[in-house]
């Protein structure tokens, strides 16, 4: 009780240094207020004087750091860490002009609506939400620079078909137990991981590019330990026939 006085807010920076005396420093710890540092730690206050040398922020939350990203104008990569005292929509819109940003990366935020503000953010080729998405924006569907997506939502549009440069889609749908149909239209598609409640494929033949589809705990595997050997065998027999002729099917449990 007697810190209660003290707030700390912990930003997390790995930035690399660009000089001819400096190294490159990797996965450093900037804390905006408190009293920790050490050799591996590169303080908040030094990386808003070097803004332009910081390419990756991990930030847990508080709309003041929120307010200070648009200092960072190299910055490729933010990892979302339960993000509290300010709407989504908000912040996005502050970050709508970092115009290098790559990846997102969004968990624990309770996030549970992706608004039409996602959509400024045309440069994206990265997109991680870890939380259960009820509602997708149509503007979702224009960040067609999209190469890799993580996306755990029981509102998957058609309009999916609109990133077509995917490389990697990772999906589920807790309400349905069949992969979305419009899949197979992602021709540039290399790699599929499917969670939980996927059961069925549809035909990805087409998908000539595709090495490997990922299925981790999904109800794949709780059919197949109730058939038996022959009964296996078939199965597996007609998941690939729905597979292109050099991908991989993995089944993986833990």
């Amino acid at each position: 009780m007697k810190y209660q006085w003290l707030v700390i807010l912990f930003l997390f920076i790995a930035c690399n240094i660009n000089s001819n005396n400096t190294k490159p420093i990797n996965n450093l710890k900037a804390i905006r207020e408190g009293v920790e540092y050490c050799e591996s730690c590169y303080g908040f206050e030094l990386a808003l004087k070097n803004p332009s040398n910081v390419y990756s922020i991990e930030l847990d939350y508080s709309k003041n750091t929120i307010d200070t990203l648009k200092r960072f104008d190299r910055l490729e990569v933010i990892y979302v860490n339960k993000l509290k005292n300010i709407s989504f929509e908000v912040f996005l819109n502050e970050i709508s002009g970092l115009y290098k940003l790559r990846k997102i990366s969004i968990e624990n935020t309770g996030l549970t609506y992706i608004p039409k503000e996602i959509g400024l953010l045309k440069n994206l080729e990265s997109l991680e939400i870890k939380d259960t998405i009820y509602k997708i924006s149509d503007s979702f569907y224009n960040l067609t620079e999209l190469k890799e997506l993580s996306l755990y939502s029981t509102d998957i549009s058609p309009l999916l078909c609109n990133l077509n440069k995917l490389e990697i889609l990772e999906i589920s749908n807790p309400n349905k137990n069949s992969m979305p149909e419009m899949i197979s239209c992602l021709s540039n598609l290399e790699i599929i991981r499917l969670h939980k409640h996927i059961l069925y494929f549809p035909d990805l033949k087409k998908l000539s590019k595709l090495k490997q589809i990922d299925c981790l705990n999904t109800k794949i595997h709780t059919k197949v330990n109730k058939l038996s050997e022959k009964e296996r065998q078939k199965y597996f027999e007609h998941l690939h026939s729905l597979l292109p002729e050099n991908c991989r099917l993995k089944l993986t449990v833990t």
